[in-house]
């Protein structure tokens, strides 16, 4: 986990974002967690310092019926965002996650995502295994 994702706030130690009970995305959708790498991170953090751009982006998710959803999540500290598309959209059953130190860093990572890395749509992005699980990390 970058220190972009790690939150300033105490955790109660349980696990936030997982699979629960009563969860309506449990297998019905597959989460999106591209992780970025360090030139992506490097843009990304330079875009979100455009709060004018960010917005613009947000707004233009929400107005293509997308639901931008934020949550704090104990288990990794950090805040989490999730872009949920409609029914009906190209990006239906994925969800495209962000997560930051603060709501806006979560938000602004997941509009990040969307519109630079995969703008082709969400099924081009497989999830790929994660730096952690790299032998050569």
């Amino acid at each position: 986990m970058t220190g972009e994702q790690r939150g300033r706030k105490g955790g109660t130690g349980g696990r936030g974002g997982g699979a629960t009970r009563g969860n309506r995305y449990s297998s019905d959708v597959e989460f999106v967690n591209l992780e970025l790498d360090v030139q992506q991170t490097q843009e990304y953090r330079k875009w979100r310092n455009d709060i004018e751009d960010v917005v613009a982006a947000w707004s233009e998710v929400l107005e293509e019926g997308y639901r931008v959803n934020t949550k704090f999540d104990s288990y990794s500290s950090s805040y989490a965002a999730f872009i949920i598309p409609g029914e009906e959209s190209d990006n239906s059953g994925y969800i495209l996650t962000g997560r930051g130190g603060n709501p806006y860093r979560a938000v602004s990572e997941a509009l990040f995502k969307h519109r630079f890395l995969l703008p082709g749509g969400w099924a081009t992005y497989p999830n790929r295994p994660r730096l952690q699980d790299d032998s050569e990390f």
